[in-house]
């Protein structure tokens, strides 16, 4: 229960922290300097675009069909290392609130296409973004479908079993993964492809709620700690690989 309320402060102080970041930066954006980097710039190409949006909706369907073939039965896991929290009841509220959360981060993170600075839509940026959420969700629900760790919720002694497999997966974060890979993606544009000083602002934006996200699906009894940080970690690199993928020097 401590940690618990510990996990719902600190989600709740994230997403004040995370708003105070976005109006300072705001507040300084017109104080600084414009800077030109002389680094790499993202690009596209027909087939290489065609090649991976194929691929992805192609996994899709095979997820969904290797999750069909799966009979739920729940597992009760020794739980070690990170994972050291009792078994915490569902809370449907934190659940709820961290869906908004998430989408409040695809929306900051899907702001740097717009570039009112430039008066132009950043189409590779936007391709970028959508592939890195695509290729990220989809190797999450492969995993979880293949790996079948129950969520902390199912260990709990007042948990009711769904009929819907995928609410009983853990391993890793969707949630984790796909914030994680949005916020990278606005980050990397912020900095390493030079979207713009206002982009810098929306990209810790985007951190801090990715974050806050992580902490609230703990404390929502959806995911161990584990869980978490391994959907921050894989949104991350995907994000990462993905970029050097579209990059031109």
């Amino acid at each position: 229960m401590i940690f618990n309320n510990l996990i719902i402060k600190t989600a709740f102080h994230g997403v004040k922290l995370t708003l105070c970041i976005l109006c300072i930066n705001l507040l300084n954006v017109n104080r600084c300097k414009s800077q030109t980097l002389n680094g790499p710039t993202l690009t596209s190409s027909t087939l290489q675009e065609l090649s991976i949006y194929s691929g992805g909706i192609i996994w899709y369907g095979g997820n969904y069909l290797l999750e069909k073939k799966i009979n739920h039965s729940p597992t009760y896991w020794r739980v070690p290392g990170l994972d050291f929290q009792k078994p915490i009841p569902y809370n449907g509220k934190i659940a709820g609130h961290s869906d908004w959360i998430l989408m409040s981060t695809a929306f900051l993170a899907a702001l740097p296409a717009l570039n009112p600075q430039k008066q132009k839509i950043e189409w590779n940026y936007a391709n970028l973004l959508a592939q890195n959420i695509l290729i990220t969700t989809n190797l999450t629900q492969t995993v979880k479908v293949l790996v079948q760790r129950q969520r902390p919720l199912t260990q709990h002694p007042n948990y009711i079993a769904s009929g819907n497999n995928d609410d009983h997966f853990s391993f890793f974060s969707g949630h984790s993964s796909f914030t994680a890979a949005a916020a990278t993606t606005a980050m990397l544009y912020a900095y390493r492809y030079d979207g713009g000083k206002w982009t810098k602002p929306v990209a810790w934006a985007s951190v801090g709620l990715a974050l806050t996200t992580g902490g609230m699906r703990i404390a929502a009894g959806k995911h161990y700690t584990s869980d978490v940080l391994t959907g921050f970690i894989i949104g991350t690199g995907i994000s990462l690989l993905n970029a050097r993928l579209h990059e031109k020097s």
